[in-house]
């Protein structure tokens, strides 16, 4: 209970956060061989990750979804990464032009920079109280399809 209650609290951590720095700032229908093997084994042994941690527990789902919700936000959670990808269409008046100019990717670049320390501490956290290894934070700003920028973060700092 205690570790659910830790996760919950991470998640909702990382949505204020993201929210802070938003602030500053070709799939097929039949599945392949591979991806049925992939399934099967995951049926027969199932890792605890991340991922799985959530989907297990409906509350912490539920606020997953929530928080992926938001105006211009989608959280999605794979294995051990949990990905943050904010639609700037969605959050901002800003044209195109101006959000694909250098300088506001450049600005975009400095706020995940300057809370790379919060997601560390974030990864860390989680790590250590779940047990799991290579958590990963990943950061995305889009605007429509384009990613504008992206930054990865872990436990020993980001990710290249």
């Amino acid at each position: 209970m205690k570790k659910k209650s830790i996760i919950a609290l991470l998640v909702a951590l990382c949505l204020v956060f993201c929210f802070t720095l938003t602030a500053c700032g070709g799939n097929s229908d039949e599945p392949s061989d591979a991806q049925e093997e992939a399934a099967e084994e995951t049926v027969e042994e199932e890792i605890e990750t991340l991922e799985t941690i959530i989907n297990n527990d409906s509350s912490l789902k539920e606020q997953v979804a929530s928080g992926s919700g938001q105006e211009g936000l989608t959280i999605e959670v794979k294995d051990n990464d949990i990905n943050y990808i904010f639609d700037m269409t969605a959050i901002s008046d800003l044209s195109e032009e101006q959000l694909k100019d250098p300088a506001m990717i450049e600005a975009l670049d400095n706020a995940l920079d300057e809370g790379k320390d919060q997601f560390i501490n974030l990864c860390t956290t989680l790590e250590d109280q779940t047990g799991l290894e290579g958590v990963h934070m990943i950061v995305t700003y889009t605007y429509k399809e384009d990613v504008l920028t992206t930054r990865t973060f872990d436990k020993n700092g980001v990710v290249e």
